[in-house]
């Protein structure tokens, strides 16, 4: 009896000290057409973010993302776009207190590329949005409805920065606690999908 309890357990300690992934995928596509026909604006915003919680409270975050803005001046017939691609790391450490996460961060690095394309000009480099050396990002717990070939509800963590900048990203995140989740968003709100 005393070793199956001491299997048991150190099976419990193993399962505890694994580290747990969370990811989530943001994903919004807005078109805006101004009115007498001034034009048109479209945006396009892809992000991963994928967040490893590990043993003893350290922490990882990974941010993949790209994003897309392009403006039509009616008037003109002149395109213009800004590209930005960028992978930002941060370490730190998270806690979990009954429904709330809380995660500390620390820059680690960041590659980024953001290009301004215009019909009339050459491309011009401009300067990416640096993250704050810390940041802290607060998560609620709750569920969201799933969209899949039924409606189910899911656990998910609303993550927020409270306070740091992220750079390029996107500041408000979900992430499933069971599954990947994606999130679509855009003018008409946000809904949710499995990845």
């Amino acid at each position: 009896m005393r070793r199956a309890a001491f299997v048991l357990l150190l099976t419990a300690v193993t399962a505890e000290a694994a580290p747990r992934t969370l990811t989530s995928t943001y994903e919004v596509s807005e078109n805006v057409h101004m009115a007498g026909q001034r034009g048109a604006m479209n945006r396009r915003t892809d992000l991963t973010v994928t967040i490893t919680l590990g043993d003893r409270g350290k922490l990882g975050i990974v941010a993949v993302g790209t994003d897309r803005d392009h403006v039509l001046n009616g008037s003109t017939g002149e395109n213009t776009a800004v590209d930005t691609a960028w992978r930002t790391r941060w370490s730190g450490t998270w806690q979990e207190r009954g429904d709330t996460l809380v995660l500390s961060l620390g820059f680690v690095g960041q590659q980024c590329t953001k290009e301004e394309t215009s019909d009339r000009v050459a491309p011009t480099t401009l300067r990416c949005k640096m993250p704050s050396k810390r940041a802290r990002i607060v998560c609620a717990s709750e569920d969201v409805d799933v969209r899949d070939a039924t409606l189910q509800r899911e656990p998910v963590w609303r993550c927020r920065a409270e306070q740091g900048e992220l750079g390029e990203t996107y500041p408000y995140w979900v992430a499933g606690k069971r599954a990947c989740l994606r999130t679509h968003g855009g003018r008409g709100g946000s809904s949710y999908a499995r990845c």
